[in-house]
């Protein structure tokens, strides 16, 4: 498996790497006016200044979800979780449309939006040691073995996201395609800032038996793919 250190001396300079692929999808008539109505109030704006979760969200407890598709386990954890501030990130317009809604809906105050690259987000406006966890729900698998480098668990996003979430806090990852569950497993059994947990372990409010199914990891059942979560624990150094 080529690692980290090579695959970025192999992207030109001034190449944006993408974890993730543009999707054109039609944004309803509800979601459309979801994002007219609720964007001032649930939705971070573009900028260059650092994102407080914990002043949005009024939560001492706060974590980023990269890659929230249309909403589902987003907004089920956080019925559940009303104590914990949610940053729920992602690219979809017509996802975003559909969860601003239903934050609006639901009366949730813990949670924000924010459209956008994740890992721009990390590397630029979220502090340092600033979360509690960062959660990865069925990302983008990038099944081609050439795309590989542009899956999120690389160990040079995994220093990334050990900079952002305190020591003792959680990274919760969840795919359907099983070269991804073993690429991940290297990255975070090996890596000097994680310890990975045992299988079906949580922490806190990280419990992989208790994550909401959402449309894309019932499509992977469907199709006959095994389920593979991993919970790691940031290490205190």
């Amino acid at each position: 498996m080529t690692n980290a250190s090579q695959s970025a001396r192999e992207i030109p300079e001034g190449f944006e790497l993408r974890t993730y692929k543009m999707r054109k999808s039609r944004v309803t008539a509800s979601q459309a006016a979801a994002l007219e109505k609720y964007s001032h109030d649930y939705l971070v704006g573009d900028g260059d200044s650092m994102v407080d979760i914990r002043d949005l969200t009024q939560c001492s407890t706060v974590v980023v979800e990269i890659g929230f598709g249309m909403g589902e386990a987003t907004l089920a954890l956080a019925e559940s979780q009303r104590d914990v501030g949610v940053l729920a990130v992602d690219v979809h317009t017509p996802g975003i449309g559909r969860l601003l809604h239903e934050i609006a809906e639901h009366g949730l105050t813990n949670v924000r939006v924010f459209e956008g690259n994740g890992v721009a987000l990390l590397e630029n406006r979220i502090p340092d040691g600033h979360l509690d966890g960062l959660r990865l729900f069925f990302p983008d698998p990038w099944p081609k073995a050439r795309h590989h480098k542009r899956r999120f668990v690389t160990t040079e996003h995994m220093n990334l996201v050990a900079l952002k979430v305190r020591a003792g806090g959680f990274f919760h990852f969840a795919t359907d395609w099983q070269d991804y569950a073993d690429q991940a497993f290297e990255v975070l059994s090996t890596h000097p800032r994680w310890t990975l947990l045992p299988p079906a372990q949580g922490v806190a409010f990280a419990q992989p038996n208790e994550r909401p199914r959402t449309r894309f990891e019932q499509r992977g059942i469907d199709a006959g793919r095994q389920i593979t979560d991993l919970v790691a624990v940031r290490k205190t150094l």
